[in-house]
């Protein structure tokens, strides 16, 4: 999810892009993929067809093929090129799949940029002990007692990741910026993005780490090292890797995402 254009000024634009991201339907608007981009839309996305039965969620389609309407569909979920000529729209009343011929772009669109920060929105317990000058395994001790709340803190993989903003709550002078879509969203672990890429976990810690050819590797904007471990963004990990497993992304969004409960 690269490329994203929005309607000027349009304030909820990140609140759609994080409901895609959970794979639930946006409760104002719609978010479109349309020709290798996607468009986020005031509106609330409608248009008649057939639907397709057994769907999680309702769908509607144009198409004739109800095979070709179910590829585009897991192709968008999962943040891969649609089929040829196909377009598909998501918005609180469904996923919709139609002819790219049945969808005009009007009026005014602009990228909606993602911050280059993203990387920094997320730290490792143990770069909060380092950065905050705490007793060792502090950090790692309170997230594991629940001092932070589920949306703040989780483990990945081994590591215990906190929001830069609630480490800072906690432990600094509280004045963190709010990132505009959750951050645990689009920061993992590299033990963590080897299972939702489906790659072996040595493969991904290398790519991070910058082994390889440079234009098979994450940009640094994509990648950091936070305390022993490396943290990557789905970006990143689409340079080296092809699309995470939509298999596991369907799952990993299903589920509470940002519940610790089971990390224990």
């Amino acid at each position: 999810m690269e490329i994203i254009f929005a309607r000027p000024q349009d304030s909820a634009a990140w609140t759609v892009c994080e409901s895609y991201l959970l794979g639930r339907p946006p409760e104002r608007g719609t978010i479109i993929c349309y020709k290798k981009a996607f468009y986020i839309d005031c509106d609330c996305f409608e248009i008649k067809g057939q639907e397709i039965p057994g769907m999680p969620v309702p769908v509607i389609t144009t198409l004739d093929s109800e095979e070709k309407t179910v590829l585009a569909v897991r192709e968008f979920m999962s943040g891969r090129r649609l089929p040829v000529g196909t377009a598909v729209a998501f918005s609180a009343k469904g996923i919709f799949v139609f002819s790219e011929k049945e969808w005009t772009l009007s009026g005014p669109f602009e990228e909606l940029k993602w911050p280059e920060t993203v990387v920094q929105w997320v730290m490792t317990a143990e770069e909060a002990e380092d950065k905050y000058v705490l007793p060792d395994k502090k950090a790692r001790n309170d997230c594991k007692n629940g001092l932070f709340s589920p949306e703040e803190a989780r483990k990945s993989g081994p590591a215990w990741l906190i929001t830069a903003e609630a480490a800072d709550r906690m432990y600094g002078t509280g004045k963190g910026k709010n990132a505009p879509v959750n951050p645990f969203l689009l920061v993992f672990s590299t033990a963590e993005a080897g299972i939702l890429w489906n790659r072996d976990g040595g493969d991904v810690r290398a790519a991070a780490a910058g082994a390889g050819h440079r234009a098979a590797r994450p940009f640094d904007g994509d990648r950091r090292q936070s305390g022993r471990t490396r943290l990557v963004t789905p970006v990143g990990m689409g340079r080296p890797f092809r699309p995470a497993d939509p298999r596991e992304k369907e799952a990993f969004a299903g589920k509470p995402r940002l519940s610790s409960a089971e990390n224990g």
